[in-house]
């Protein structure tokens, strides 16, 4: 019998192939740019281009990074945090860094930068500074315990350990601190330089304001990795002096025991007008990480007012049809006080905290 060649038989079979791919193609034109963004393409692509590597955690589950590594950037970080990165050369062992060089920091915008650039995460990523195949370590800060800071007029019951609220009259004050001397202290987002500790915060911000301190030990000791803190300081605004009611809440959230508490004071006062236009209310929250759907809200007499508890919010619910005066907001009635409830879902979970404003009295 004749032998036949394998070739016209691989050659007409791969024919037949093209054949069926060129007649999908003719049937079924490939979007270019679809194909291109495809999540499943990129995943490909990035793979071929190589990653940046991740310290891994121990046996103990001890010492590994925050976040997903991705081809120049790590992925999966949680927003509004504050982030170390420590950077390895090629044959340095882990847990050993040969100078400040390979200590950075996050910027709000998520690049590497020094302490002096540091921001909360505005994003999930960090996108920037980042070298593929070159090993890194992200740390996120912790709250500085409360036994390291303390202040001469301190309220126990508003101390937490990373957030502390003083009173109105202890603005330009100083916060003393113990434990962290030779640390370095900047507030957060300052185009200043990071201070050196010699056992207080020098000078603390104006009345109604709310601060963040980030603190990381010297640059020239031997990496500890629990060296890495943030402390908010919120210092109340004036009563007797505003009509401006301008308040960020910072959320506590306990999902273990289902607790939800204001690092801060739990309610706000503004001064009494008989013209509304004249007070400005807005209350807004942040730290926490809340479920997108249903949305955290504002809640008064059942309603929602949306995300910010402001004029617009509570003007809108004013004009809510079918409502009694005793049931609106009215920002001129003097000595009054209204109560607010903040809800929102993590998990799936109902938490929610009430806020309470109170009107002055006429002079």
């Amino acid at each position: 019998m004749r032998r036949v060649s394998p070739n016209p038989v691989i050659c007409a079979f791969f024919c037949a192939i093209a054949a069926m791919g060129l007649s999908v193609c003719v049937q079924n034109p490939v979007d270019l740019k679809g194909f291109v963004e495809d999540d499943k393409v990129k995943e490909i692509a990035e793979q071929g281009q190589g990653k940046v590597i991740l310290v891994q955690p121990d046996g103990n589950g001890d010492g590994g990074s925050e976040g997903i590594a991705g081809n120049g950037k790590i992925t999966g970080l949680t927003k509004d945090k504050y982030y170390m990165i420590e950077r390895w050369n090629e044959g340095t062992p882990p847990g050993q860094l040969p100078g400040a060089d390979e200590i950075q920091f996050v910027s709000a915008a998520g690049a590497c930068v020094g302490l002096e650039g540091i921001g909360r995460l505005n994003g999930t990523e960090i996108k920037t500074g980042l070298a593929n195949n070159n090993i890194y370590r992200v740390t996120l800060a912790e709250s500085l315990p409360k036994t390291n800071f303390n202040h001469t007029n301190e309220d126990p019951a508003k101390k937490y350990d990373g957030l502390i609220t003083l009173k109105y009259t202890d603005a330009e004050t100083s916060m003393t601190l113990t434990g962290l001397s030779g640390w370095y202290v900047i507030p957060s987002e300052s185009p200043s330089s990071p201070i050196s500790i010699s056992g207080s915060i020098p000078q603390l911000k104006g009345a109604g304001t709310t601060t963040d301190y980030v603190f990381h030990t010297s640059f020239n000791a031997a990496l500890d990795r629990d060296g890495f803190y943030e402390l908010q300081v919120i210092i109340e605004t004036d009563p007797s002096t505003t009509t401006n009611l301008t308040v960020t809440l910072t959320a506590y959230v306990n999902p273990a025991d289902g607790t939800f508490t204001w690092g801060g004071d739990p309610s706000g006062n503004i001064t009494w007008s008989e013209n509304p236009n004249d007070q400005t209310v807005s209350v807004t929250v942040t730290g926490s990480t809340f479920d997108a759907s249903p949305a955290p809200a504002w809640y008064y007499n059942g309603k929602s007012l949306g995300a910010t508890l402001n004029n617009m919010a509570i003007n809108t619910y004013n004009s809510t049809a079918g409502l009694t005066d005793e049931e609106k907001i009215d920002l001129t009635a003097a000595n009054k006080r209204y109560e607010f409830t903040y809800e929102a879902y993590i998990g799936g979970k109902l938490f929610s905290a009430p806020f309470t404003i109170t009107i002055g009295s006429k002079p």
